[in-house]
C-alpha cells in the first residue's frame, strides 16, 4: 500500500498526486476515487502523476484488467504528465498509454521541469508545481485514503 497524497489548484485548472511506497491497483483506485469525489478536482484538470518515490507492484495481469475495465468506462480527463525512474513503472505506463490514450493522455518524464512544461503551464503555475514536485517524497495537502475492502 502506497502513502498517498494530492494537491488541486483549481483556479489554474492543475492537479498533482504523488505515490510514496509500493503502489497497486487499489491504490490507482482510491486516487480515481478520491478525485472524482472531489468538488475542487474536474476531469479537465491538467495533473502530474509523481511515481518518483513509489514502486508499482502489481502482476501484469490484474494491472491490464484494471487498464481495460476504465477504458470500457470511457471517461475522459486531460493529460497527464507522469514522472516515473524506473523501468518496470516505465513498462506498466506504457500498457496505460496503449489502452487509454486518447481517452485519458498521459505522457513519461524524468524531471519535473520536462512534464511542467508538457502541461502548458503559465510561468507562475510552473513555480508553484516545481515548489510541489522538489521533494518526491513529501506528502501533499489532502491524504488518500485506502480502499475499503
Amino acid at each position: 500500500m502506497s502513502e498517498t497524497t494530492y494537491q488541486t489548484f483549481p483556479e489554474s485548472g492543475l492537479a498533482v498526486v504523488r505515490f510514496v511506497g509500493t503502489v497497486t491497483v487499489d491504490d490507482l483506485e482510491a486516487v480515481r476515487l478520491t478525485l472524482a469525489a472531489d468538488p475542487l478536482f474536474h476531469a479537465s484538470f491538467r495533473g502530474v502523476g509523481d511515481m518518483r518515490a513509489a514502486r508499482f507492484e502489481q502482476d501484469l495481469a490484474t494491472y491490464r484488467a484494471y487498464v481495460e475495465r476504465l477504458a470500457a468506462l470511457g471517461q475522459r480527463s486531460a493529460i497527464w504528465a507522469l514522472l516515473v525512474e524506473t523501468p518496470r513503472e516505465t513498462a506498466f505506463q506504457m500498457i496505460w498509454q496503449n489502452l487509454m490514450n486518447p481517452l485519458q493522455p498521459s505522457e513519461l518524464y524524468i524531471t519535473p521541469e520536462a512534464a511542467i512544461d508538457a502541461l502548458g503551464a503559465s510561468a507562475h503555475d510552473a513555480g508553484i508545481l516545481l515548489a510541489r514536485l522538489a521533494d518526491p517524497t513529501a506528502p501533499l495537502a489532502v491524504h488518500v485514503p485506502p480502499l475499503r475492502s
